[in-house]
């Protein structure tokens, strides 16, 4: 596999009804790419300018790329077109730029190639609190202006992209290499759909409710500022979509304390921003942590949708523990099991709703797959048609700070066997082995070339980046190949908890489809992260389940 330095996998997502249309490749121009020189000296061409003005422009380019209404991010050239037109027109610096930009296509084989995009905009967002002073001066915007913020993006695309030549373990290879070094990047090009994730955290504060020894300390956290588990997913609703609001800036928030007090703590709470220490130059757990600034006494800024929606659930889970739990002596792997818990039974009961639909069909999960003596657990999710079988581990498995910032092997935990054991790769090759050694003991006897389609479904975003499937397949493959077995086995399926949520779409009332789409998860080149399969055979949400659950919730009538 030839590595070029400057090369993004990236999922470019061509509109149409929000269909993903295909794989391509889109080359991120970097500073020193179309001008030569150090991108050292654009960076600080912007320390100039008020905090203010540099942080909304940039917050703006993302809201260009992908709103608060868009399931995608729109890395179309005719987006990148548009933010060049509106700051300058056909002003020769645009013509030459462009001329530029050709240019470095034709170095890498003709490839798209584009400036603006949301990690380099998060990182420039995170270098502007760094770096910049803001200032209650009126600003005057120029040509010089824009001129240095186009060139300060190219400078944060030429940060966000360097790949590190440095010596890697022996013990990975150079695909598994390549997968760590590049993934933190491309967990910012991944979306959520709001829909789901907030019934996602209806269902885990659901969970931790009904838990004996959470539900008093899940009340007092969201009560430490001012809230409930009600309040609190209700004001992110309106802050996300936010209604009512009449200056045309999406991302614009104009609150009065004393009208809506509630929402006005939310939002000093999640703009009370404290720079902590960097481990990397993609470490953005400060803007992670506070999604907000504060622009003025009643205006606030949401910095970036997907941030807000991560305040939701995955960022929601995190400060539950480090800003809380862990202060009252609760141990993060006490935690985690918790959190593991509330994954499998979430996963269980998506796939039971999903299956319901289905007819002659065959489902157990978790419990009702032990088998043996001494007992043994097959796998978490066991569905079966005649002779088509789904096998299923789920995995709560989360990165942690270490793993994403300090290298390779740490990416790795250290310890590669580790890693494919909380992943579920090699559960997954067990539970292959047991189908064929104990066949009667874990169903009726399989038929002549009876098909299997393993699966991992896991929880980290960092799981839905390209080459990370391609990665885990791989590895599926060269353990499975020394495991005796008589079935015919498709290539691994890497989900996440949205890929299982989303096959409850109306679509999936007829049986075939289910089977379908699990035969369609190929592609040429890279193996595809299973929601990419999803939005190809246009298997969207189901809309109206989605959203009576959430009114449910919210004590909210149809409109």
């Amino acid at each position: 596999m030839s590595i070029k330095i400057k090369l993004l996998i990236y999922l470019s997502i061509h509109f149409n009804q929000y269909i993903l249309q295909k794989f391509s490749i889109i080359v991120l121009a970097g500073y020193k790419d179309l001008f030569g020189g150090k991108y050292n000296i654009a960076l600080q061409q912007i320390h100039k300018y008020p905090l203010q003005v540099v942080l909304l422009e940039l917050v703006n380019i993302n809201y260009v790329l992908r709103g608060n209404t868009d399931l995608y991010a729109d890395m179309s050239v005719g987006a990148q077109e548009k933010l060049l037109k509106k700051w300058m027109g056909d002003d020769q610096y645009i013509l030459d730029l462009y001329t530029k930009l050709n240019s470095f296509s034709k170095t890498v084989k003709n490839q798209q190639v584009a400036i603006f995009n949301r990690a380099s905009c998060l990182f420039g967002i995170d270098y502007c609190y760094r770096n910049l002073t803001p200032t209650n001066n009126k600003f005057i915007y120029t040509r010089s202006f824009w001129i240095d913020l186009i060139e300060f993006c190219l400078a944060c695309n030429e940060v966000t992209t360097q790949y590190e030549k440095i010596t890697y373990s022996s013990a990975v290879t150079l695909l598994e290499h390549v997968n760590a070094k590049q993934a933190l990047l491309n967990e910012f090009k991944t979306t959520s759909n709001p829909f789901l994730l907030f019934n996602r955290y209806i269902s885990l504060i659901t969970f931790l409710q009904k838990h004996s020894d959470y539900q008093a300390h899940l009340d007092d956290y969201l009560n430490s500022f001012g809230l409930n588990s009600k309040s609190f997913i209700e004001l992110l609703i309106l802050l996300f979509f936010n209604k009512g609001q009449k200056n045309h800036l999406k991302f614009f928030i104009h609150l009065d304390k004393k009208e809506s007090p509630d929402a006005y703590n939310l939002l000093e709470w999640l703009s009370n921003i404290t720079l902590l220490p960097k481990k990397h130059d993609l470490d953005l757990l400060s803007i992670y942590k506070w999604p907000v600034f504060k622009y003025s006494k009643e205006k606030f800024v949401i910095l970036d949708v997907e941030l807000l929606l991560d305040k939701v659930y995955r960022q929601f889970i995190n400060d539950f523990y480090f800003d809380f739990l862990k202060n009252k002596g609760i141990t993060y792997q006490e935690y985690k099991g918790v959190i593991g818990k509330f994954f499998e039974n979430h996963i269980a009961s998506e796939f039971k709703e999903v299956l319901i639909q289905i007819p002659k069909i065959s489902y157990r999960h978790t419990e009702q797959l032990i088998f043996g003596n001494p007992k043994k657990e097959l796998c978490d999710i066991y569905i079966r048609y005649k002779k088509n079988i789904f096998i299923g581990q789920v995995k709560s498995t989360n990165f942690t700070d270490e793993q994403k910032f300090q290298g390779t092997y740490e990416f790795y935990k250290g310890d590669m066997e580790r890693f494919y054991k909380d992943v579920g790769v090699s559960q997954l090759v067990k539970t292959i082995e047991w189908m064929f050694i104990h066949e009667h003991e874990v169903d009726s006897k399989y038929c002549n070339h009876t098909r299997i389609f393993p699966a991992i479904i896991l929880n980290d975003k960092f799981f839905e980046t390209p080459t990370m499937p391609l990665v885990l397949a791989n590895e599926f493959k060269k353990r499975l190949a020394i495991v005796e077995h008589n079935f015919t086995i498709t290539d691994l399926i890497v989900m996440d908890v949205s890929s299982v949520e989303r096959l409850k779409a109306k679509r999936m009332k007829k049986g075939k489809i289910f089977w379908k789409i699990l035969w369609k998860n190929k592609a040429s080149g890279i193996l595809p992260h299973f929601n990419n399969t999803l939005d190809l055979l246009n298997i969207k949400f189901h809309k109206a389940k989605e959203r009576k659950k959430l009114r449910t919730f919210l004590e909210l009538k149809r409109n």
